[in-house]
């Protein structure tokens, strides 16, 4: 992720102030040209998937032909187009947010343009189809600096960045649950997904992902269908088929809790008609349970090793990487409040000693063997 407040290689980019111009006359702007605005989940969505586009190509926005220094013509292409339909989501940017590398470096070419060049690109997406042409230099000028912003070092890290950050998460899940399993003879471990249904897009705000999971993770501390939770894991990710969405890991005392599934689904329950009201969306993972081989979800016993073990393989699939093979729809967010982390487990103390009476067995593995057990990134 990368802030509107940074700077980079001592270059200040004041893109605060830039966004603030710009949201002051949002609204004003919409009402005029009649634009409708969606969410900024889709609208993040459509920016990324133009500049990978531009990224592979050499077209220029405008071909303009001259003939003994005069125009002759202007010509709108392919590129041009998708141009005029991504500068209007220019609106959605604030300076309170942190953005993936794609709207990031959209962000930064238009701000350049505007400095250097300028023009308003708020006019030039409202003017008609026959002023637009006026702004051709202007237009190619700005699709050359986000070219170059492709090429950029900042910019090509970005995905062995979040590659190597899902490696860390995974570490962190495996230290965390590997010790809580060595230290409880039985746990149940519950997987739920939390989510909002595609009519709520266009009203839908990361914003109020983040308030509804502060609120859930709140009201866990002290509910009574949370009594004997013991540990938890919970990462926020983005697709385009599902949209912001929540996934959550919780551990359970087994010696005081059973029926996963049902527990499951009351926890959904909780999500739905608590926390979101009845708006949003859930899937009970132990439901389907039995659509896998060996299960890393339910009752786990310390005893058994192999029941662990699939078990923290299973928790690390929270940490995956979102750039994996065959990974159609990466899950990572584009967008998130800034200095907010996307991941985050509960607080343990991973060298407490074991909970309960002392085992009357020896126990066959230890926690470090938990650590290089990860969910595949990669085919094998």
């Amino acid at each position: 992720m990368i802030s509107c407040k940074s700077n980079r290689k001592g270059i200040a980019f004041p893109l605060v102030e830039y966004r603030r111009k710009a949201n002051r006359n949002l609204t004003r702007l919409w009402t005029k040209s009649g634009f409708n605005p969606v969410g900024r989940s889709m609208a993040l969505l459509r920016i990324e998937v133009f500049v990978e586009t531009l990224s592979r190509t050499h077209e220029p926005a405008f071909i303009i032909r001259h003939d003994n220094d005069r125009i002759l013509g202007v010509h709108m292409t392919a590129t041009g187009k998708g141009l005029l339909e991504v500068l209007p989501l220019l609106g959605l940017f604030d300076s309170d947010h942190d953005y993936s590398e794609k709207p990031y470096a959209f962000l930064d070419a238009c701000w350049m343009t505007e400095n250097v060049t300028g023009i308003d690109l708020s006019l030039v997406w409202r003017s008609p189809h026959a002023l637009i042409l006026n702004f051709a230099h202007e237009l190619n000028w700005l699709v050359d600096k986000l070219r170059m912003s492709c090429r950029q070092d900042w910019y090509i890290r970005a995905v062995s960045d979040r590659r190597y950050e899902s490696g860390v998460r995974a570490k962190r899940i495996q230290k965390y649950l590997g010790s809580l399993l060595y230290n409880h003879s039985k746990l149940l471990l519950v997987r739920v997904e939390f989510g909002y249904p595609v009519i709520m897009r266009n009203m839908l705000t990361i914003d109020r992902v983040y308030e509804d999971l502060r609120e859930f993770l709140a009201l866990i501390g002290w509910h009574p269908l949370f009594k004997h939770l013991v540990g938890y894991i919970w990462v926020v990710e983005e697709g385009g088929r599902k949209g912001p969405h929540i996934h959550l890991h919780l551990t359970f005392s087994g010696a005081h809790v059973r029926q996963d599934v049902a527990l499951g689904g009351m926890v959904c329950d909780f999500w739905e008609q608590r926390i979101t009201c009845g708006v949003g969306v859930s899937r009970n993972c132990n439901a389907f349970k039995h659509r896998y081989v060996q299960v890393g979800i339910g009752m786990v016993e310390r005893a058994n090793r192999d029941a662990c073990e699939w078990a923290v393989y299973f928790a690390t699939y929270l940490a995956k990487d979102p750039h994996r093979p065959n990974a159609k729809d990466p899950q990572y967010l584009r967008m998130k409040p800034a200095g907010v982390d996307s991941f985050g487990t509960g607080e343990a103390n991973i060298n407490e000693s074991h909970v309960g009476r002392p085992p009357t067995h020896s126990i066959p593995w230890v926690p470090s063997d938990m650590l290089g057990i990860r969910w595949p990134d990669r085919e094998q």
